[in-house]
């Protein structure tokens, strides 16, 4: 882009000393049309130079444009991505939750089951 830029500055100072040449050259030798006429033609051979660079900055610009939108939607993408992993990490922090009550749960059976079979055993002694 900067390159470009300092082309493009480049030409606008080879028209205006192209422009001081010729309004000298009016002034001093009328009869010199001949060059005139060619230094007509070097201006426009600089104008479609300096089009051309213009639609190839323009080019760029789109491609750049193009690859922002791009690295946007990437963005955007990563980001319901990561929504999503958080979303699963908190159903899997609920699920873990969960799982310690049922085995909380199970362990306090368990040692309902042993006292009473204490108890029976207790009995059965007796």
């Amino acid at each position: 882009m900067l390159h470009l830029q300092q082309q493009q500055q480049h030409q606008y100072h080879q028209q205006l000393q192209q422009n001081k040449q010729q309004l000298q050259q009016q002034h001093q030798h009328p009869q010199k049309l001949q060059q005139h006429k060619r230094q007509h033609k070097q201006q426009q051979n600089i104008q479609q130079q300096q089009q051309q660079q213009q639609q190839e900055q323009q080019q760029q610009q789109q491609e750049q444009q193009g690859q922002q939108e791009q690295q946007q939607q990437e963005q955007q993408g990563q980001q319901e991505q990561q929504e999503q992993q958080e979303r699963q990490q908190q159903e899997q922090q609920e699920q873990q939750e969960q799982q310690q009550m049922v085995l909380q749960q199970q362990q306090q059976q368990q040692q309902q089951q042993q006292q009473q079979q204490h108890l029976l055993t207790a009995f059965q002694i007796v």
